[in-house]
């Protein structure tokens, strides 16, 4: 075997050193990767669509009773879910852009997705669109999910500009509400009803509220009703949420903690 041929194996034999030596700390790196995506519920769009199934599922089996009206703000994986769930009575499904409603075999209970128009407003110093008309379907909704309409980027916060359609309504005080991320929404929503509700806000939430938002005076009050909502979130559900932010009806929450000691 002449001189070359040894020079190449030995060469080749120290690539593969390196690499034995590598590959321990490239999979432990992605599987810690792996894990803090899993903990923000960012990831890939079947992992997203499994948290919200989870989320959005055990929200319903934990804090609504009886049959009830679902209303959500974008469609798509949640119009499907909201409409197969046994106790929703009627889906109202509120979309900007009609390619993201799903093909849903409709059966006897009702599904309707009214076509509104887009505006654009100014609100407290945002800059964001709401749908016209909106409000006679938040009227008679028991359950309102917000994942839309998409908006811009406030560049003063570096967040998403927050969805207006409920801070322009008034009448939630009896209705649960679910919002997928949506860090802005979650904020300027719990302050508004914080006499009424009480905020239990996902882990993506509080982690873009500590980078963005944890160092300024007029969002401080969030601290303090997160760390309640937290306290609600074991008691009541008996799970942190990742992705959905859910604000309870206070005059509710006896009721869903006495039903939690039950079980």
């Amino acid at each position: 075997m002449g001189m070359k041929t040894w020079r190449y194996l030995g060469n080749a034999l120290r690539f593969l050193q390196i690499l034995y030596f590598l590959r321990f700390r490239f999979f432990s790196a992605t599987r810690s990767l792996l894990k803090f995506r899993q903990g923000l519920g960012i990831g890939n769009n079947i992992y997203k669509i499994s948290v919200r199934f989870q989320e959005i599922s055990k929200s319903i089996d934990k804090l609504i009773y009886g049959d009830f009206v679902a209303l959500e703000f974008g469609s798509g994986s949640s119009t499907i879910l909201l409409y197969s769930h046994p106790r929703v009575s009627r889906l109202i499904s509120i979309e900007e852009d009609r390619r993201f409603l799903p093909s849903i075999r409709v059966t006897a209970k009702e599904w309707i997705s009214p076509e509104l128009t887009i505006k654009k407003i100014d609100w407290h110093g945002y800059q964001s669109k709401v749908f016209s008309d909106a409000n006679r379907y938040t009227a008679v909704a028991d359950l309102i999910y917000i994942d839309g309409p998409s908006t811009n980027r406030n560049d003063s916060l570096e967040l998403a500009e927050p969805n207006l359609e409920l801070l322009l309504f008034e009448g939630l005080a009896d209705k649960l509400i679910l919002i997928d991320c949506r860090t802005l929404t979650v904020c300027e929503l719990s302050r508004k009803l914080e006499d009424s509700h009480q905020l239990i806000p996902s882990k993506a939430v509080l982690r873009e509220y500590g980078t963005f938002l944890s160092g300024k005076k007029e969002f401080q009050y969030f601290k303090f009703m997160s760390e309640r909502g937290l306290r609600l979130a074991e008691d009541a559900l008996g799970f942190y949420p990742i992705r959905t932010s859910i604000l309870v009806p206070k005059k509710q929450i006896s009721s869903y903690l006495l039903e939690a000691r039950r079980r």
